[in-house]
């Protein structure tokens, strides 16, 4: 006995054989063929999967940076030169204690090396901090290539960010602990040590 194809079952399905073929085919699984009434209900089955409605839904865009993060591992410590940029003012140390208090007081950090300014303000919130800065050159000249910046916890990367063309970057609900952020440029990379983040 010569059996349906698929392709003649899925055609059947979808009722576009000819009037002929069509009662070709019902006769042949009225035979019976149990054969090609399986096959015909696994078509089935797989059409009723297509057909329905695509549910799923776009990630959320701090997954999107930690993939591209993980495809970009950081160069080799033997290529990438290292170095700790200065803090110069930190709002919650320098700041007088009546100027500071508030829930919603964002923190402000101002970080300096080689002719580079790093502007960092972390704001405390319930699903997590946020953490906004800019690495600007004291000539307001735009950075090229644009700063690659990473957050680092324990040595490991928790989140990664190209900054645009005005050296802003951001990342948002990051846990609370303590953190580094290197902010990568050629073939150097500015460490800012000792973040600390906390929820409110």
């Amino acid at each position: 006995m010569v059996h349906l194809t698929f392709s003649t079952l899925l055609n059947f399905l979808e009722n576009t054989l000819s009037p002929d073929a069509r009662v070709a085919v019902e006769a042949h699984l009225a035979g019976p063929c149990p054969q090609c009434q399986a096959n015909l209900a696994r078509v089935r089955v797989m059409l009723d999967v297509l057909s329905k409605q695509d549910e799923t839904v776009a990630p959320p865009e701090n997954v999107i940076r930690r993939v591209i993060a993980a495809f970009r591992p950081p160069p080799s410590v033997s290529s990438l030169r290292r170095i700790v940029a200065s803090l110069l003012f930190d709002n919650f140390r320098q700041a007088p204690l009546a100027a500071v208090r508030g829930a919603a007081q964002p923190r402000q950090l101002l970080f300096s090396v080689e002719g580079l300014d790093i502007d960092v303000q972390i704001t405390s919130e319930r699903d997590g901090a946020t953490l906004i800065g800019q690495a600007l050159d004291r000539d307001r000249v735009a950075l090229e290539p644009r700063p690659f910046v990473r957050l680092y916890r324990s040595g490991e990367v928790l989140d990664a960010s190209e900054s645009d063309s005005h050296g802003q970057f951001a990342f948002r609900a990051v846990p609370p602990g303590a953190y580094n952020l290197g902010i990568e440029l050629g073939s150097t990379e500015i460490v800012l040590d000792g973040i600390e983040l906390a929820n409110d």
